[in-house]
């Protein structure tokens, strides 16, 4: 005896039944007609343009509730201003300060995912520019972006030319091997020494917010 599918009413004849080719069509008419109402109701779930202001969507309050918000009120909540709300506006909200990867105007810096600020510089602390006529000397470097809050990392600068490169390292040596190390301030580093170091020194200073 035949029986039918649980959800289509699809018919399927016994196996002790001979095969009928008006049951299949019958089936495959029931399969036919479920698969464009299928589509049908996908197609008109999400609309293509939203460019009506008073439009109204129902969504999930997220606690058991339903709340009906407009497109207005939807553009608002985003942030736009633009009258047309369309497919390719919503989705460039959605996108926002994520085109990083192309470099436009809205791409992610390192406060908007909290990232660490890095930056790195190089400067030559010059003999005539050592202040003090006993130890501690000082010297001052000017930088706009140095904060007071900041703690670079210092080090001297070698080149290939051995000689030239133990010079610095003593110059250096006065500069590392001091008590007070550089101290910072609002647009700039003080260095102390020992002693005026008696070459020009070339340095780098790294900084971590």
């Amino acid at each position: 005896m035949a029986t039918q599918t649980p959800n289509y009413e699809l018919l399927k004849p016994a196996e002790n039944e001979n095969y009928d080719i008006f049951v299949h069509n019958a089936n495959m008419d029931k399969i036919d007609a479920q698969m464009k109402t299928n589509a049908d109701a996908a197609a008109g779930a999400i609309p293509k343009s939203l460019a009506t202001e008073a439009s109204q969507f129902l969504f999930s309050s997220g606690v058991g509730a339903w709340v009906v918000k407009t497109v207005a009120e939807i553009k608002t909540a985003l942030g736009l201003k633009s009258a047309a709300y369309t497919e390719s506006t919503a989705y460039a909200a959605a996108a926002h300060k994520v085109n990083h990867a192309t470099g436009g105007a809205d791409a992610l810096t390192p406060s908007d995912i909290g990232a660490a600020k890095r930056f790195s510089k190089t400067a030559t602390l010059a003999t005539a520019n050592w202040a003090g006529a006993a130890a501690p000397y000082t010297y001052e470097l000017t930088d706009a972006d140095i904060l007071a809050a900041d703690t670079p990392h210092v080090d001297r600068v070698t080149g290939t030319d051995a000689a030239a490169a133990a010079l610095i390292n003593t110059a250096w040596g006065l500069i590392a091997g001091y008590a007070v190390k550089p101290q910072t301030s609002a647009g700039k580093i003080t260095f102390y020494a020992s002693a005026k170091p008696a070459v020009a020194l070339p340095i780098m200073y790294e900084v971590v917010r």
